[in-house]
Formats: C-alpha cells, sequence, structure tokens
C-alpha cells in the first residue's frame, strides 16, 4: 500500500498601491510688513500651546488636532501686537485666517503747517494714512486743522488734493484746490515724507511731513 501525502499552499497577494496621505490638519495666515511679527502661538480650548515662526509675513501649524484654537502673535520690537484671532479647525482641513496689517507702536515722524499765512508750528496731534492708495494728512494746532486727501498714491510724485478741509477757529472750508508732492516713500517701513499745500476760497495752508508712519 502506497502512501500519498498532499501540500497545500497558501498564495498571498498586495496591492502596490498604498493609501493617500490623509489630509493636514492646521491653520495658516499671512501678514504684511513682513517683520511686524516674530512669533505666532496656536493654543487649543484643552492641551498644550505650539509656536510657530513666521517666514516671509507668512505662517502654519500643521498636524493639529481638530477644535478650537486661540491664536496669538507676538509682535517685533517696534510693533503693536495684533489681535488674536479665534480659530476653529476641522479635520482634514487648514483654516486660513485673513491676512492683516501690524501697525508700528511709534509712528513718530513730524509734521509742521500753518494756516492763512500763520507761523509754521509742530500740531498737537496729526496722522497718516494710507488705503486703497488713498493717502490722508490729518494734523491740528492752536492756529487751526487740516484733514486733506488725495488719490492715487503709490510713491514718490505730485497727487492733487481731491478732498478735505481746512478749520479756522469754529469755521469749516472745504478744500477747492491743492497738491501733496511726495519726496520719500517707503513701502516697507511705511513711512513718507513730503510737502503740501492747499486751499479754500481766501483760506490756505500749507505744510510739510516727515518720516511719518502711516497706519
Amino acid at each position: 500500500m502506497t502512501a500519498c501525502t498532499t501540500f497545500f499552499f497558501a498564495a498571498s497577494c498586495s496591492d502596490s498601491k498604498s493609501d493617500p496621505a490623509p489630509a493636514a490638519t492646521g491653520i495658516k495666515g499671512s501678514f504684511t510688513p513682513t517683520n511686524g511679527v516674530t512669533t505666532v502661538t496656536a493654543t487649543p480650548a484643552s492641551g498644550t500651546a505650539v509656536t510657530a515662526t513666521p517666514s516671509a509675513g507668512a505662517y502654519t501649524f500643521a498636524d493639529l488636532s481638530a477644535g478650537n484654537y486661540t491664536v496669538t502673535y507676538t509682535p517685533a520690537s517696534g510693533f503693536e501686537a495684533p489681535a488674536s484671532q479665534a480659530v476653529t479647525v476641522t479635520a482634514g482641513q487648514t483654516t486660513e485666517i485673513p491676512a492683516f496689517t501690524v501697525f508700528a507702536s511709534n509712528y513718530g515722524g513730524a509734521i509742521t503747517f500753518a494756516v492763512n499765512g500763520g507761523t509754521a508750528g509742530t500740531p498737537l496731534t496729526s496722522s497718516a494714512s494710507l488705503s486703497s492708495s488713498v493717502l490722508n494728512i490729518y494734523a491740528a494746532s492752536f492756529s487751526g486743522q487740516v484733514n486733506l486727501n488725495a488719490n492715487g498714491v503709490t510713491g514718490p510724485g505730485t497727487y492733487p488734493i481731491s478732498s478735505g478741509m481746512i478749520i479756522v477757529g469754529t469755521s469749516i472750508y472745504n478744500t477747492s484746490a491743492g497738491s501733496m508732492v511726495i519726496t520719500a516713500f517707503n513701502a516697507t517701513t511705511r513711512r513718507i515724507t513730503g510737502t503740501f499745500t492747499a486751499s479754500s476760497g481766501s483760506n490756505t495752508t500749507s505744510g510739510t511731513f516727515t518720516d511719518l508712519k502711516l497706519r
């Protein structure tokens, strides 16, 4: 009698295709000027805060757990701290915080102006802002006030005053003519230098501003 032995072999197959990597769960954002913030911190409602160092005005947090976070910013020297942001992070998604501007903590600079031929003096208060290419210069002293706007400001050059007012005592005069001459404009530090002249009927004003920080 002959004995026979049968062997069974189990075959295995593998799929050469790997599963796709899961989508990142995180937070990203940006700001200008690019040197305005040194660190960004994302603090979850429960858990440990994580910190990111911005690069060229952009920051990213990756591999976060889903949930609610508070994002805070450490300003660079000479800048104000930006407002914190409340962010809800969804699994598999990167939440983008809208871009924002970091403002200088010390606007500094200097401005002098005169109304109706008076002696030019340093104002009690002044400010400068640039938004959507509209430059606004405001200054007030005991002799009067000026609030002037020039459109299309993108750099050094001469720009007509589009609107504004001259205030003498309690009387307000809308400007009807004038110009701003921008002699220096630094888009990175947002500082501007120049002169202005404006008139409203018989009321006139002229002034200079040097290294004013734009809001």
